[in-house]
């Protein structure tokens, strides 16, 4: 993908909008070399050879360390990797504890690490920004999370996110319900993932034909309908009719944590489906297909 300098990005720290060329350069070369943290916008010479290569990048003015390392004009945060080349889906994970976000963000990376998306392969991981990098063939895409937790949501990150992953837990129906009463409509009108995350409990008393172990040959309206009744037994039909009332796009999925795996079980269904409602997957997997 040819580089676009004049096009407007929005920066995924401050949501600030800014041009490629309007990023400043920081010395990327190791501490002990040149401890230069000094932004430096491009010159003239090294603008028109970045547009000559696709490919931002200048010598640090105080070590000659090539660098492609850009930041924010606006916070000073570091940009990801090839930002300006590949689109980014920024996805808001709200969930009781920040801990919780953060094992389903991992065991979700080291899932697609393992197994791939699709046909989509994992290239580069950013754990600090609980951001990866994937690729199909030329195609590149960023995927990034916000995490926030009911008590302390984030309004107006959560409405630059293209899809939303609500992740519920037995005894906090009661914050969850505050949560979502707080929303303003067009953060509740985002496709939106409801997360159940405890089928490694239940996996015992499940057959081996139920719609959790048949990946390959159920569709996402099956997976739906059974954790919609899950969640109906464990947090009442109140709060399950107040989810389908108030959630203008949603779609509910089981997943384990597997708190003894590293990857989890059916952590990808909801990044799949999100990404079909983002028009990124064209090529759905027979079992997300929607009706």
């Amino acid at each position: 993908m040819r580089l676009n300098f004049f096009k407007k990005h929005t920066c995924s720290h401050c949501f600030k909008v800014f041009r490629l060329w309007e990023a400043p350069l920081v010395c990327g070369s190791p501490a002990l070399v040149c401890t230069s943290k000094t932004p430096a916008l491009l010159s003239p010479l090294a603008f028109s050879k970045s547009l000559l290569k696709n490919h931002v990048a200048a010598n640090c003015a105080h070590c000659c360390y090539e660098t492609s390392q850009q930041i924010c004009p606006h916070c000073h945060q570091p940009l990801l990797k090839d930002y300006f080349k590949a689109p980014s889906h920024l996805i808001s994970l709200v969930a009781p504890s920040t801990e919780q976000a953060e094992s389903y963000v991992q065991k979700l990376t080291n899932y697609i690490k393992t197994f791939g998306l699709d046909s989509w392969t994992l290239v580069q991981e950013v754990p600090e920004q609980q951001a990866f990098l994937l690729a199909q063939g030329k195609k590149c895409l960023w995927i990034r999370f916000s995490v926030h937790t009911y008590d302390a949501p984030h309004i107006d990150k959560m409405s630059y996110s293209s899809s939303v992953f609500l992740m519920l837990e037995e005894n906090e129906s009661a914050a969850a319900f505050n949560f979502l009463q707080g929303m303003p409509k067009k953060i509740l009108s985002k496709p939106t993932a409801v997360l159940w995350p405890h089928l490694d409990k239940m996996m015992a008393f499940l057959p081996k034909t139920n719609v959790f172990f048949q990946k390959s040959q159920n569709d996402s309206q099956e997976i739906h309908q059974e954790t919609s009744g899950i969640i109906g037994s464990y947090l009442g039909v109140n709060f399950l009719r107040f989810l389908k009332e108030n959630l203008r796009s949603a779609q509910f999925f089981t997943i384990s944590l597997g708190a003894d795996s590293e990857t989890g079980w059916r952590l990808e269904d909801p990044l799949l489906w999100a990404m079909t409602k983002n028009s990124v997957f064209l090529n759905l997997p027979s079992f997300l297909k929607r009706p």
